[in-house]
C-alpha cells in the first residue's frame, strides 16, 4: 500500500496532545471501539460515538485502503444491567440481549454507519474461554487474587500507573467499576475480573463454570466482570497492541484504565495496549450529560420519529468530536433545513438521471485537498461540512448557468465528500413531510416575496422572509426555485 499523501493527526487522550498518526503496519491498521451493553434501545449519546468513529473508519480506509483497516466494535452481552432488565420483563438475558443487538443494528444502518469488520460478543465461547485464560494468567503473575466468596479481583497496587489515562493518581481514586463496595478487596481500587454467584440475592443470574472453560486457578461459577471483556475481545480480534482504541469520554475511567492495567500486566515492559486513545464528548440536554441513569435520554428510534436520520448525522458532524453537543429541537430543525438545501441541489443535478450514486459517489476527483485536510486534522468534520456546502453552492450556480462541464466537476466533488461523510446516501428519497397548505394570506406573502426577488428588491425580500418565519414558515431558495416548509 503506498504511503498516504496526507498525515492524519489525532488527539491522543493519554498525552492530551495532537499527534501524527502512523499505524504499526500500513497493511493492517487496527481500530477498537467499545460497543453497547444491549439492555435497552440505543440513545442519541450512542449515536454520537458511533458516527464519530464511523468517520474515523472511513478516513482510515481512504488513507490506507478498504481492506487494510480492521475495525472491531463489541457487544457486552453478559452484564448485570442485562440480567436485571431481563428479570423485570420476564425474559432470558440472552434473548433480551439479542433483541437489543438487532435494534442497535437497525439504528446504525439508519444513520449510515458502516458495519465494523468484527463485532465480537462476550457470550461467544471463544471469548469466554479467552477471558478465563487471561484471568488465570493474571492470578499466576499475582496481578489478581481469589476472594473467599469466589470473586477474582485485580490487584491495582501491583500496577502503579493505574489511572494514568485519566490523569488520576492511584491514591486519589475512587473505585468506579460496576460492583458495590466490597470488604473482601485488598484495596478499594481493586476491580472485579470474575464475579462469583455466591453473593447473588436471586440466584437467577447467568452463571458459567470456569472449570468447564479451562480455568486452573479459580472455580466459582459466575460471569466475567465488565472490564476484562474488552481486553480479551480486542486481543482476539486485533492483536496484543492495537493502533487506536476509542469510546465515549465517560469510559476513560474506570473502564479504559482497567483495560490498560489488566492487558499490560501480561505484555512486555513498555508495550502498550493501544498506541492512540480517542474519546468523544458527551451529548448534553440543557448542559447536563445525556444518560440512561439520569433518565434524560432520547433513544435513536424516538429521535427518528421527529427528524430524518441524515439530519441527525449532519447535526452530530457540525461539532468537533471532542466537544459536547446539546440536543435541542432548534438544532435538529436547523440541521434538517441544511440537509434539505443540500438535497435540493443534489437532486436537481441528477433530475435526468436518478441513479448516479455508484459511479459518482465513490469516484475521486482533483482539488479535494481542503476537504481531505480538514478530516486529516483530528477529524475536523465541521470544516469538512463547510467544504461540502461550498461544493453544493458551486454546483447550484453551475445549474443556474447551464454549464454542464462545471456541473459534472462539482457533482463529482460533492458526491465524493458526501460519501465520505455518510450523507446524501439516498437521492430522490429525502422528501419533506406532508405540509398544511398555505392560507390565502400566507400565499400572498410568498407571492410578494417572489416578486421582490424578481425585481432584486433584496431588503423587501428579506423583510417578507422574516415575516413568513414569524408565522412559522421557513423559506429555502435553491437552484430549482423557492421552497417552503412549516417549522
Amino acid at each position: 500500500m503506498p504511503k498516504p499523501n496526507l498525515t492524519l493527526t489525532l488527539t491522543n487522550t493519554l498525552t492530551r496532545a495532537k499527534e501524527a498518526f502512523t499505524p504499526h503496519s500500513a497493511n493492517n491498521v487496527t481500530l477498537y471501539v467499545c460497543g453497547i451493553t444491549p439492555y435497552d434501545h440505543a440513545h442519541i449519546g450512542h449515536a454520537r460515538a458511533y458516527v464519530v468513529f464511523d468517520i474515523l473508519f472511513r478516513t482510515l480506509q481512504r488513507l490506507y485502503g478498504d481492506n487494510a483497516v480492521k475495525y472491531a466494535r463489541n457487544f457486552t452481552d453478559i452484564d448485570d444491567k442485562i440480567i436485571t432488565r431481563a428479570q423485570e420483563v420476564g425474559e432470558q438475558p440472552t434473548q433480551l440481549a439479542q433483541t437489543f443487538i438487532a435494534s442497535f443494528h437497525k439504528d446504525m444502518a439508519a444513520l449510515n454507519c458502516l458495519p465494523p469488520t468484527a463485532e465480537p460478543k462476550v457470550s461467544d465461547p471463544k471469548v469466554l474461554k479467552g477471558i478465563v485464560a487471561h484471568i488465570d494468567a493474571l492470578i499466576e503473575k499475582q496481578f489478581a487474587y481469589v476472594t473467599a466468596s469466589g470473586d477474582v479481583m485485580y490487584r491495582t497496587q501491583k500496577f502503579p500507573s493505574f489511572g494514568a489515562l485519566a490523569h488520576r493518581k492511584l491514591d486519589e481514586q475512587q473505585h468506579g467499576a460496576r460492583v458495590k463496595a466490597d470488604d473482601e478487596k485488598e484495596s478499594p481500587n481493586d476491580f472485579v475480573l470474575w464475579k462469583a454467584n455466591a453473593k447473588s440475592a436471586t440466584k437467577l443470574e447467568q452463571a458459567f463454570s470456569p472449570k468447564d472453560l479451562g480455568a486452573k486457578l479459580f472455580s466459582a461459577p459466575g460471569r466475567p466482570g465488565w472490564h476484562i471483556e474488552c481486553s480479551v475481545m480486542a486481543k482476539q480480534e486485533l492483536g496484543t497492541t492495537i493502533d487506536i482504541h476509542g469510546g465515549g469520554e465517560d469510559l476513560q475511567f474506570p473502564h479504559h484504565c482497567c483495560e490498560i492495567a489488566q492487558s499490560e500486566a501480561l505484555l512486555k515492559p513498555g508495550q502498550p495496549l493501544a498506541r492512540f486513545w480517542l474519546h468523544n464528548g458527551f451529548i448534553t440536554v440543557g448542559g447536563t450529560k445525556m444518560s440512561k441513569s439520569l433518565g434524560n435520554f432520547t433513544t435513536i428510534k424516538d429521535a427518528l420519529k421527529s427528524y430524518s436520520a441524515e439530519a441527525i448525522r449532519l447535526w452530530l458532524l457540525q461539532t468537533h468530536y471532542r466537544k459536547p453537543v446539546d440536543y435541542t429541537p432548534a438544532a435538529l430543525a436547523a440541521a434538517e433545513a441544511s440537509l434539505a438545501k443540500l438535497y435540493a441541489t443534489w437532486n436537481a443535478a441528477f433530475k435526468k438521471d436518478p441513479k448516479p450514486a455508484v459511479t459518482a459517489w465513490k469516484g475521486t476527483c482533483s482539488r479535494l485537498n481542503p476537504f481531505r485536510r480538514a478530516l486529516a486534522d483530528d477529524l475536523n468534520t465541521a470544516a469538512a461540512l463547510a467544504e461540502l456546502h461550498s461544493a453544493s453552492n458551486f454546483l447550484a450556480e453551475a445549474l443556474r448557468n447551464g454549464d454542464e462541464q462545471k456541473q459534472r466537476y462539482w457533482r463529482q466533488r460533492m458526491g465524493y465528500m458526501a460519501h465520505h461523510l455518510g450523507l446524501l446516501q439516498n437521492p430522490q428519497a429525502h422528501t419533506a413531510k406532508p405540509q398544511t397548505p398555505l392560507s390565502a394570506a400566507e400565499q400572498a406573502l410568498l407571492t410578494a416575496r417572489e416578486a421582490a426577488r424578481a425585481s432584486k428588491n433584496w431588503p423587501e425580500s428579506d423583510r417578507l422572509r422574516d415575516e413568513l418565519k414569524a408565522q412559522g414558515i421557513l423559506i429555502e431558495d435553491g437552484p430549482t426555485g423557492t421552497t417552503w416548509r412549516r417549522a
